[in-house]
């Protein structure tokens, strides 16, 4: 397992970490393993302002409420507001995300 030293923040052009980068695409084995890296920021944004948290609430017919729901354990924060003054919350209202508003409830 690679842990970086503290302060060494990995990022792609998007502003993606490796973890949000594997929420996004739905490797839930890949998050399983850096959400345990204590060097992970749970509530870090990317360059669009998108949280961990939200990456994984807004996979389709509620896909990631399983790895959400891991995520709220390990310390990701469910009324984090992100700089564009939004929560996933009211996120996943605005995109209709039926699912997912109901498990964030």
């Amino acid at each position: 397992m690679c842990d970086f030293p503290p302060g060494v923040k990995v990022k792609d052009s998007e502003g993606l970490t490796p973890l949000m980068y594997a929420a996004k695409h739905g490797y839930d084995k890949a998050m399983n393993v850096l959400t345990m890296q204590r060097s992970n920021d749970l509530n870090e944004e990317d360059a669009n302002s998108m949280t961990i948290l939200m990456h994984t609430a807004f996979e389709p017919n509620g896909k990631g409420i399983p790895m959400a729901r891991k995520l709220l354990k390990r310390g990701a924060f469910i009324n984090y507001v992100n700089r564009n003054g939004n929560t996933v919350l009211h996120l996943c209202v605005q995109r209709k995300l039926f699912k997912s508003t109901e498990f964030l409830l």
